[in-house]
């Protein structure tokens, strides 16, 4: 990402730069695992704010979140990152061949396609 995206990105979270900063890294992280194949694992906590990250699905939520709220040229930006950041995900990511049914976000959307990967233990 360029300076000027990050600092126009910056700009337009305010308060909530080091959330996008935290979030990409923990994204950057899962995806520099060693291996061919990832799978995502559970939380073990997932009310628990801290805790709810170690599920990399969610992860991918809260950036989805701090996507949709920035103005567009910076949306844009991000979302260069993100298709980068995406496509090794499925890569390196299973789809689940039987997921059980397809969850809802607190909107009641069907939850988006990284909740339909393969998790340990699956």
């Amino acid at each position: 990402m360029s300076p000027a995206a990050s600092a126009l990105i910056h700009h337009a979270l305010r308060g909530r730069a080091p959330d996008l900063a935290v979030r990409l890294a923990l994204y950057r992280a899962f995806l520099d695992r060693p291996g061919d194949r990832l799978l995502l694992a559970p939380s073990t906590c997932p009310a628990c704010p801290g805790c709810a990250l170690d599920d990399i699905a969610v992860v991918r939520d809260e950036l989805a979140d701090l996507y949709r709220g920035l103005p567009p040229e910076a949306r844009s930006a991000l979302g260069r990152v993100l298709r980068t950041l995406d496509a090794g995900f499925r890569r390196r990511t299973l789809p689940d061949p039987a997921p059980v049914a397809v969850g809802r976000d607190r909107s009641g959307r069907p939850l988006p396609w990284w909740h339909r990967r393969l998790y340990e233990g699956t």
